[in-house]
């Protein structure tokens, strides 16, 4: 998170922060609305407040305190990818594309970014555009896990299981303990026929996601 205004470190808003990660919303949005009184032009208050609104599900409050931190510090990557992410739930995809786009502009090596600009493309129904994303974040970091079970999932939905699952075995090999990448797995192997195979990979995500009802 960033500091209030002035660069000085604020020990309620660490507080608030700390509150926000525990679970305690509430609590948090009390104090960091305490310390937007005392320091009106805190980004980082109005941030903590935003994010606080969101984990007791006020989109609407949450998103206008979000552009208020915004407003006063457009520089905040974490508001913008927050306020993205509102917009995303408030079913206002193409704006929170254009906040993913403007944080690309700031920071264009981010693959996070295009990461999260691939998945709100694909809301929008555009998944040449997404695949392309994806591919760009894979080119920049091609570890990135997001971006590769992204595009395993994608590229099977598209009806192209053979690309599909060389991804799909490139992530387990890559992160061995993640259920998602067992199941997507799983999920090309069936498409393919190959049912001997996917049940071994749903046996390997069911031990890891022993909850997991899919």
């Amino acid at each position: 998170m960033g500091t209030s205004s002035g660069g000085l470190a604020n020990p309620s808003l660490d507080q608030a922060a700390v509150l926000l990660r525990q679970g305690e919303p509430a609590q948090a949005e009390a104090i960091a609305l305490r310390a937007s009184k005392d320091d009106p032009v805190s980004a980082r208050a109005w941030f903590i407040i935003g994010a606080a609104r969101h984990s007791q599900g006020n989109l609407d409050a949450a998103l206008s305190a979000i552009e208020r931190a915004l407003a006063l510090d457009p520089d905040l990557h974490e508001a913008r990818r927050a306020c993205a992410a509102i917009l995303l739930e408030l079913k206002r995809s193409r704006e929170a594309l254009s906040q993913i786009e403007e944080l690309l502009r700031r920071r264009p090596a981010a693959t996070d970014f295009l990461v999260d600009a691939g998945f709100i493309l694909e809301e929008l129904g555009e998944p040449a555009a997404a695949l392309a994303r994806y591919d760009e974040a894979l080119q920049r970091t091609p570890g990135d896990f997001r971006a590769r079970l992204n595009r395993g999932a994608l590229l099977a939905r598209l009806g192209r299981p053979g690309e599909a699952l060389r991804d799909n075995q490139a992530l387990v090999r890559s992160h061995v303990g993640s259920a998602a990448a067992h199941y997507n797995l799983a999920d090309v192997l069936l498409q393919l026929d190959r049912y001997a195979e996917a049940l071994v990979a749903v046996d390997r995500a069911l031990r890891l996601a022993p909850d997991a009802a899919g």
